[in-house]
C-alpha cells in the first residue's frame, strides 16, 4: 500500500513539474503582440519538437534472409526434411506391402489371421500417422532453435543503429504495416543495420 501512495505521489510530482516545465516554455516563446502570433509561435515549438524527432524504418525478413546464417540454416532445415522424409517414405512403403499382403491373401486368410493382419495394418498406420506429426513437430522446434541466435543478433544489431542514430523507434516494413511514410520523417535504417551484421 506504501509503494502504491508512493508511485502515485511520484506520478503527481513529475506531472506537475512537466506542467510547470510546458508553461515556462510557452512563456518564453510568447511575444508581446497578438493573440494569433502567440499561437502560431506555440506551433512552431511544436513543429521543430516534431522535426526533432528521428524515425528509422527496415525490413526485418529481408535483413534476416540476406544473413549468410540464415543460408547456412536453410541448408541444415534442407537436410534434415530430407531425412525424415526418407524415414517417413521408408515407413509408407512398409505399409503399402503389408496393404497388398492383406489384399492378395484376405480371401484365403482364416477369421483370426484375417483379424490379426487387420491389427497389425491399424498399428502400422497409427506409428506412421504418428511419427509424420512427430516429425513435423520436431522440424519446427529444430527451426525455432536454429532461429534464435539469428533473430538476437539482428535485434541486437536494431537496437545498436537504433540508439548510434538517434532514432526515437525503428518501424519494420514488411507485410504492407506501413504503407506510407513522409521521407522528410524517417530514415532507411536497413545499411546502418546490414553494416553492423557483417
Amino acid at each position: 500500500m506504501k509503494k502504491t501512495i508512493f508511485f502515485l505521489l511520484l506520478v503527481c510530482c513529475s506531472v506537475a513539474l512537466s506542467a510547470q516545465q510546458a508553461d515556462s516554455l510557452t512563456r518564453v516563446v510568447k511575444t508581446p503582440e497578438t493573440p494569433a502570433a502567440a499561437g502560431t509561435s506555440q506551433q512552431a515549438l511544436s513543429i521543430n519538437t516534431i522535426n526533432n524527432i528521428r524515425i528509422g524504418y527496415l525490413s526485418y525478413d529481408s535483413l534476416l534472409h540476406q544473413m549468410p546464417e540464415y543460408r547456412v540454416m536453410e541448408q541444415n532445415m534442407q537436410k534434415l526434411r530430407a531425412q525424415y522424409a526418407a524415414e517417413t517414405s521408408y515407413n509408407e512403403e512398409n505399409f503399402k506391402r503389408m496393404f497388398t499382403d492383406f489384399l492378395q491373401g484376405q480371401k484365403d486368410f482364416p477369421q483370426p489371421i484375417l483379424l490379426k493382419r487387420q491389427q497389425d495394418l491399424q498399428v502400422e498406420l497409427e506409428k506412421s500417422l504418428s511419427f509424420r506429426n512427430r516429425c513435423d513437430s520436431l522440424l519446427r522446434q529444430a527451426q525455432a532453435e536454429m532461429m534464435a541466435p539469428l533473430h538476437q543478433k539482428l535485434q541486437a544489431a536494431i537496437r545498436a543503429v537504433g540508439l548510434e542514430r538517434d532514432y526515437e523507434m525503428i518501424l519494420n516494413t514488411d507485410a504492407q504495416a506501413m504503407p506510407f511514410l513522409r521521407p522528410s520523417m524517417v530514415e532507411d535504417a536497413s545499411p546502418y543495420v546490414w553494416q553492423k551484421l557483417q
